[in-house]
């Protein structure tokens, strides 16, 4: 499921608590794309001491049985 959101982290965070699930975390690829010139570094911000694509975040259920939630701006 995809929300369109002004905050999509908060959003992420938010639908977490709701489903008991987890905000993923998505620092590897991150950094990898910005190390290797295919991301500009401003589209990376630092969630909790993580990188993360500014404008979009995710959470979604270890065991797979909730929704994978999408939030982007």
């Amino acid at each position: 499921m995809t929300f369109d959101c002004a905050d999509p982290h908060a959003q992420a965070r938010f639908w977490a608590q709701v489903f008991g699930t987890i905000v993923e975390d998505h620092s590897m690829p991150v950094d990898q794309l910005v190390a290797h010139g295919r991301m500009p570094s401003d589209d990376r911000i630092l969630i909790e001491g993580r990188s993360a694509v500014r404008e979009v975040a995710a959470c979604s259920d270890p065991a797979g049985i909730e929704p994978r939630l999408f939030g982007t701006t």
